[in-house]
């Protein structure tokens, strides 16, 4: 697969870039336009460093850095932490009607156990986003968009998609109360 995408539109990428552009449909591919959205990499401490946001095309290869909020990294360390913070003070809230409700939140993690599987939310500063694993829809990735966590694959927000999921699972309304 690797020799399938070293190269786009004559150009040769690096191996990180590669694994980067893994998965995109050849349509994205074929113009060589994407050379223009990869990341720059460069070598330190550890093999790769992203220095700038590492895709500003979505899927389709629309542009999406003027979808998402312009925010420094001081500004997502605070609006991030202050969402899993009230997220957490929230489920404390659902943990005590509900025995088989388990959480933790420690460095930016957010780990919740019901009785039908594990939820891991956690901050990714270098993108500036929050990504959740879900038992019941898996992975997907969070941006703030208009003030609010919402996911460019399907514009659904974060809050809803976990209200919507654990109300599911308890077989109760759960509905969030968290601002951004």
């Amino acid at each position: 697969m690797i020799k399938q995408v070293s190269k786009i539109a004559g150009r040769r990428l690096t191996p990180a870039q590669c694994s980067l552009v893994m998965g995109m449909s050849v349509k994205n591919l074929g113009s060589g336009a994407l050379l223009n959205h990869l990341p720059v990499f460069q070598s330190t401490k550890s093999p790769f460093s992203i220095i700038s946001r590492p895709y500003t095309v979505d899927r389709l290869g629309n542009d999406i850095d003027s979808k998402i909020d312009q925010i420094s990294n001081a500004q997502y360390d605070d609006i991030s932490n202050h969402y899993l913070d009230t997220l957490s003070d929230e489920i404390d809230l659902i943990s005590e009607t509900h025995e088989n409700v388990e959480f933790d939140l420690n460095q930016g993690v957010l780990t919740l156990s019901t009785g039908s599987g594990t939820y891991v939310i956690n901050r990714q500063p270098p993108n500036k986003q929050i990504w959740l694993s879900s038992p019941l829809t898996g992975p997907n990735r969070y941006d703030l968009i208009g003030g609010k966590w919402k996911s460019l694959r399907d514009n659904g927000e974060l809050t809803q998609l976990l209200s919507r999921e654990l109300s599911d699972i308890l077989g109760t309304s759960i509905q969030l109360q968290l601002d951004n």
